[in-house]
């Protein structure tokens, strides 16, 4: 299904980090992000693999496979009365779900991968087992690792909370006793990360007051829950109008499950329908781009509880001979959007792998990227990173990026009509080797 993989290659900050690797060992922490663990497996990966891309993709869609497995556990812990069928199309459906695409092409959210995967066992821990201790111990432990990898991991309190209030239907006393051990594992990463990067939360770029942020969070969960259900697409009228017809659709059918169905036998459909809002919390400072596929793997966690409510919800409302075409016409598309958006990355990798056997071929000392391509509809091409690919593929040392009207005056351009040299691209761009010392990368 992610066949792109196999012609995959790093993109954007892969780069950085890596380049960071190389040139330091090891860097625990990066910028104002605080992921020691997805930092280790990144250098882990870089001790094995060095700048051979394929098997950092390979490892990324292994744990991508795994969460599949686990959300298959998860949907049949969660509702006992399925059939194997609807807990394999929960799952099948989470392997090809689109929307967070990014997640697996992308080498450097392979902590997201990771991250979710113990999420996932904490949750059904918390689900499964019985002895109080042991399961404190298991849902702590598997909670502490995620926090390390990545921010996603800050609602599992909340998860735990709304599934023993919503479907175990304990006391605020019970319910706070048995997540007291989390919340303490929380709190010390708090503490760590505070001496570590100096903050206790990251806003993902905001740079507007306190109260200019607080009135955004509606805004951006809109745009969050709109990005889950529907296509990017350039008009924000239509992406919004498209956007609350799903949901008014799925809204209208949770209320027939409701009149059909005793509320108690839809418990778990209550929790996995909020856990679905619970998941895009740790995103809603930043919100997300509607026009393109950037930012997916901000909705990698969020989508598993989207796709187990919509499995639900369907197999209570429609009868299972039905719900089985239905749940086959939503694979075909979920496939389609999924190989287009392949096709993006795929084109994204193969304008980063001509650049850097381009520049493997250069022989001058300083580099200048003009108009350099940032991304194919979302897929990251060099959205960041230009200077450390450079260094990484070549013996430039020094790299800098202008865009074509901001080119500082004192750069000058003797030899462009006399020196030029094209690389050729799937994007049709255009490398210009000028004064043997200045390469422009420009796109149409």
């Amino acid at each position: 299904m992610y066949w792109p993989v196999v012609n995959g290659f790093f993109v954007s900050d892969d780069f950085v980090f890596l380049f960071r690797i190389q040139q330091s060992g090891f860097v625990p922490y990066s910028g104002m992000f605080f992921r020691p663990a997805s930092q280790l497996l990144l250098w882990l990966n870089y001790q094995l693999w060095h700048l051979n891309p394929q098997p950092y993709f390979i490892i990324s869609v292994c744990l991508h496979l795994f969460n599949t497995a686990l959300v298959f556990i998860l949907s049949k812990k969660l509702s006992p009365t399925f059939l194997f069928y609807q807990n394999y199309i929960a799952a099948l459906l989470f392997m090809i779900y689109p929307f967070a695409c990014e997640t697996i092409f992308w080498i450097s959210a392979q902590g997201v991968l990771v991250a979710t995967s113990f999420i996932l066992l904490a949750i059904i821990c918390h689900i499964k087992i019985e002895s109080s201790i042991f399961r404190s111990l298991c849902v702590t432990l598997f909670f502490g690792i995620a926090l390390l990898f990545y921010e996603s991991a800050w609602c599992v309190p909340l998860l735990l909370i709304v599934y023993d209030y919503k479907v175990n239907c304990l006391s605020i006393k019970k319910i706070l006793q048995r997540i007291t051990p989390v919340c303490g594992v929380f709190i010390l990463y708090a503490i760590w990360r505070w001496i570590a990067v100096h903050q206790f939360f990251y806003d993902y770029g905001s740079k507007k007051s306190a109260f200019e942020s607080l009135s955004l969070l509606p805004s951006h969960l809109l745009m969050l829950v709109g990005r889950s259900v529907m296509v990017p697409m350039q008009s924000t009228v239509m992406f919004v109008g498209f956007s609350c017809g799903v949901l008014l659709l799925l809204f209208f059918i949770f209320l027939a499950t409701q009149r059909r169905n005793n509320i108690s036998n839809n418990k778990p459909l209550l929790f996995v329908g909020l856990s679905f809002f619970v998941c895009l919390f740790p995103f809603i400072t930043y919100g997300i781009n509607i026009h393109n596929i950037e930012e997916g793997r901000y909705l990698y966690l969020s989508g598993i509880f989207l796709v187990l409510f919509l499995v639900m919800l369907l197999s209570k409302v429609i009868p299972s001979f039905a719900n089985k075409y239905i749940f086959g016409v939503v694979s075909v598309c979920f496939i389609f959007l999924l190989n287009t958006y392949g096709n993006y990355w795929r084109s994204a990798y193969a304008i980063t792998n001509n650049y850097c056997e381009e520049i493997g071929r250069a022989k001058c000392d300083s580099l200048i990227g003009i108009n350099v391509p940032t991304d194919k509809y979302g897929a990251y091409i060099f959205r960041n990173g230009f200077e450390q690919c450079t260094n990484l593929f070549s013996k430039i040392h020094h790299a800098v990026v202008y865009n074509k009207a901001a080119i500082p005056p004192e750069e000058t351009f003797n030899s462009y009509e006399t020196n030029k040299k094209k690389a050729q691209t799937n994007e049709r761009a255009a490398g210009e080797m000028i004064n043997d010392s200045i390469t422009v990368f420009e796109k149409n």
